[in-house]
């Protein structure tokens, strides 16, 4: 019971902080950085963002994510977990073998954030139950997004342009 009772309020402190707009996670998109004055805000990560500009521009361009994934890969652009580790920022995941290991499925991350655009959404996965450690997506109208609270990599029509174009 007391494992259950803890974990109902967990579960609910984090859901008032979502609805309030604050995050429960330390985690942040590649393109952007924690701020170090402002806990919970994130900055513009220049390097990364412009990696960020060139896979929309380069979709836009008629470019899949194999091909994306391929020219970063030749021009050894460093994957965003390595980038981070050589900026200093901890990394949950140090297992890969190649720093410039670009795959499609890492390029089709960064092109379906929307906080490219400069929405936060909160909520994108809920635990099941306290017992397990099995989580679930939640459906779009189950998330909290609030619009222009990070700082726009990507604007509106070329991130659209981008879901339209990989459609």
């Amino acid at each position: 019971w007391y494992a259950r009772d803890t974990s109902r309020k967990i579960k609910a402190v984090f859901k008032s902080r979502m609805e309030n707009g604050q995050r429960c996670s330390g985690a942040f998109p590649y393109g952007y950085l924690p701020d170090p004055g402002h806990k919970g805000q994130w900055v513009i990560d220049e390097e990364a963002a412009a990696v960020v500009r060139r896979v929309f521009r380069m979709v836009i361009e008629g470019q899949g994510v194999t091909a994306i994934a391929r020219a970063l890969r030749t021009e050894q652009v460093p994957i965003p977990s390595e980038h981070w580790k050589r900026l200093g920022v901890p990394v949950r995941s140090a297992g890969y073998a190649d720093p410039y290991a670009w795959s499609p499925t890492t390029v089709g991350y960064i092109l379906n954030r929307p906080e490219y655009m400069g929405k936060k959404v909160l909520g994108k996965t809920v635990s099941e139950s306290y017992k397990s450690k099995k989580h679930r997506r939640t459906t779009p109208e189950e998330r909290h997004v609030f619009d222009g609270a990070v700082p726009v990599i990507v604007d509106e029509e070329t991130w659209h342009n981008a879901q339209r174009l990989r459609r």
